[in-house]
């Protein structure tokens, strides 16, 4: 009878009627919940859009500004000839003609010898016939020559032809005899010591020059802060101009946008750099510097205390500053994955370093890609907050989807009697779950719709702000995508309508004599659990307790994982400034000048007028095993560092850090394994006591130890501690 008055042209079926009325009659819960939802998902939308768009910006700027596939840096400027030599990708051994100058090794071996050595080196691989055309003047006659060496010993003829020579003429002899291919041999013996030698990946190399300065942002004469100057670059890592212009004459310079908010640098402002005053012409991001990481190794980028800037070319020689000869690459055919770039970057680093040592420099420092914290940080936190956001857009949807069911499994229970007369004349239980998740429904369209109106309008601008403080990007555009709408509309929607359907449904299920009995339980009751001789009240607590132990544990669950969160929102801040405090506090050494040769431009050991200063022969080394990690290696000369409280430590014997043992969980009489980064030389040492340097991952040796095991010679250091 119901279903044939319902087919009234005019008719709707009354259940329609009730959604409103159930609406107002809870408006504020309703409300309350629309406005959580709306403001979750504009944050969702709006951070979808901002991060896709920046994401696309930084992508799209490995073309539009070339960013380099890896740089490195060497001790010395690279020749034409050693570039080349890299770009081809061939074998070092074919390489070694075209990139050593023999002359010059010979020269370097002669210069850097004690004459007496390199006379009993001569000795001992001189022969008569070597010596025939090396003969003192006056003895011009082949046959007296013939005797006077047959007569002689090889080492009387050496000392009769240096008896009356200067040192630099000893020399000359020399070096007329020496023989270049020996030289070469030897070389390659050194070269190919454990090395599986083979052609690697072509590349371009462009210069990348740069200088670290002092940067003076008040004019008041002191440092406010330190500066990387780099030459305009017009190939590789072009700057993105975000504000201004780059320089085009003397006393220009144009620096990082990051800093420049940091710092309240403006446009037209004037700094000095180096000593030297500059007008601010230009707010730019370099592509190679999206975090302002000083050095690869830092744990965390300072966009306040450093600055990364370019000035045209002549500008950047006559800026007063140690020039670091740092290189960019990029491969002619770049890998597919990072697995075959790792790969490629890793045979490529062993080619580079080797041909470099030939050439008689040095690889300090190599950098690919995608282990570069200046280039990578940034992306991989933009690209992260995505992946977090659509994570906590999920589990908040299902959150609220369950109060709605837990909401409306109560309203089925305290309507029951009305259900059951609805099933008994008819209503299917497909028609009131359509009408019980109507509301819930109804409401999470609304917050989507405007939440992604807000999302894509004001949320979007303010979440590119956030990035924008936080890292040195280039300009983007808005992109609008299908992900946004279907992460923040369709998905909420579908959560909500399952979720509902599924907890509903289950109650929907039960007779309508059930329904009109109240009698909704799912389980027969069971017998009462006995309770201790307590107190009536004790007992009634108790009972409600075990009555609803699920309930409770969830709410347990629940107070205890926000509170977890609420100590670490607390506790966080708190620590690091703490480390900051105490940082340098614990440093074993107020002050450290690490120096590039112990010696000045006149070849006179450097000294300083401190008396309390200490010389220390210092070298970087990495752990010998999957993650590098990097430990500074310190020689020194213990029994004069009483200040440092250390301990004297015999032949193959060190002190590592407290940092360093409670690390890597290291005990005394432990071996710990080394390696240099680039060349490969492994070292064992001999763990017999601790120090606490703060939080250094450090190494502490004698320096006549520390000389011993890195092939120094006598007296060498290369940095200054101070107090």
């Amino acid at each position: 009878v119901r279903r044939t008055y319902r087919k009234g042209k005019n008719m709707r079926s009354p259940l329609i009627k009730r959604v409103p009325r159930e609406f107002i009659k809870d408006y504020k819960k309703y409300i309350a919940v629309f406005l959580f939802l709306a403001i979750m998902i504009a944050f969702a939308a709006g951070d979808y859009v901002a991060s896709d768009s920046m994401m696309a910006a930084i992508n799209g700027s490995y073309e539009k500004y070339n960013t380099e596939d890896g740089n490195f840096r060497t001790d010395e400027p690279m020749s034409s000839e050693l570039i080349k030599a890299i770009e081809s990708g061939e074998d070092v051994d074919s390489s070694i003609d075209s990139i050593v100058n023999v002359d010059d090794l010979i020269d370097d071996y002669l210069e850097d010898s004690d004459i007496n050595e390199i006379i009993d080196e001569f000795k001992k691989n001189a022969t008569k016939e070597d010596l025939k055309n090396s003969i003192l003047e006056g003895i011009d006659k082949e046959e007296l020559i013939d005797a006077y060496i047959e007569e002689k010993s090889v080492d009387e003829i050496v000392d009769d032809m240096i008896k009356d020579m200067s040192e630099e003429d000893i020399k000359e002899e020399i070096r007329k005899s020496l023989d270049k291919n020996e030289f070469l041999d030897d070389l390659r013996d050194e070269v190919f010591e454990d090395y599986d030698d083979g052609s690697v990946a072509t590349i371009k190399i462009y210069e990348k020059y740069y200088k670290d300065v002092e940067e003076d942002i008040n004019l008041d004469g002191k440092r406010d802060a330190t500066i990387r100057v780099f030459k305009i670059r017009d190939e590789v890592d072009k700057a993105c101009i975000n504000e201004g212009r780059l320089p085009e004459k003397n006393g220009e310079i144009a620096i990082d946008r990051m800093h420049a908010d940091n710092r309240d640098i403006k446009i037209g402002d004037t700094i000095k750099v180096s000593g030297k005053e500059f007008k601010v012409v230009g707010l730019i991001a370099l592509p190679d510097y999206t975090s302002l990481f000083q050095k690869n190794t830092d744990s965390m980028f300072d966009a306040i205390n450093f600055n990364v800037s370019v000035v045209k070319g002549d500008v950047f020689d006559s800026i007063d500053g140690k020039i670091n000869y740092c290189y960019s690459w990029k491969y002619d055919d770049r890998p597919e994955s990072k697995k075959k770039e790792k790969e490629i970057s890793e045979q490529l680093m062993d080619n580079l370093a080797r041909k470099v040592m030939i050439n008689g420099n040095s690889l300090e420092d190599y950098v690919p890609n995608y282990s570069n914290s200046a280039i990578q940080f940034a992306p991989e936190d933009v690209g992260g907050d995505s992946v977090m956001m659509k994570i906590l857009i999920y589990i908040l949807i299902a959150v609220i989807a369950f109060i709605f069911a837990v909401t409306i499994n109560n309203t089925i229970e305290n309507e029951s009697a009305v259900i059951g007369t609805l099933r008994a004349s008819g209503y299917s239980r497909g028609e009131l779950l359509l009408h019980y998740l109507s509301i819930p429904v109804i409401v999470t369209l609304c917050a989507a719709t405007v939440g992604n109106i807000l999302g894509y309008t004001k949320v979007k601008d303010m979440v590119v702000n956030l990035y924008y403080e936080s890292y040195s990007l280039p300009k983007y555009e808005t992109l609008w995508n299908q992900k946004a709408f279907l992460e923040t509309t369709i998905v909420p929607i579908v959560l909500m309508f399952v979720i509902n359907t599924y907890m509903i449904y289950a109650k929907l299920k039960l007779s309508p004599l059930r329904f009109l009995r109240h009698d909704l339980g799912k389980h027969k009751r069971k017998k009462a659990m006995r309770l201790p001789r307590i107190s009536f009240f004790g007992r009634f607590r108790l009972r409600i307790l075990l009555h609803n132990k699920m309930s409770y544990f969830i709410m347990m669950f629940g107070i205890f994982f926000t509170t977890v969160l609420l100590v670490f929102t607390q506790a966080l801040p708190e620590t690091l400034d703490h480390y900051k405090d105490i940082a340098l506090e614990e440093a074993f050494s107020k002050y450290q000048y690490v120096l590039k040769s112990d010696e000045d431009e006149d070849g006179n050991k450097i000294k300083t007028k401190n008396k309390d200063a200490k010389y220390v022969a210092i070298n970087t080394l990495v752990t010998n095993d999957k993650y590098e990690e990097e430990v500074m290696v310190y020689g020194m000369d213990m029994d004069e560092t009483k200040s440092l409280e250390y301990k004297n430590v015999d032949e193959g014997e060190i002190l590592i850090s407290t940092a360093y043992r409670d690390k890597f969980d290291i005990k005394c009489g432990d071996i710990i394994k080394l390696k240099e980064k680039y060349e490969g030389d492994e070292y064992e040492l001999k763990v017999v006591d601790f120090y606490n340097a703060g939080f250094s991952i450090s190494v502490f040796m004698n320096r006549d130890e520390y000389i011993s095991v890195f092939d120094e010679e006598e007296g060498f250091f290369n940095s200054i501690l101070s107090e």
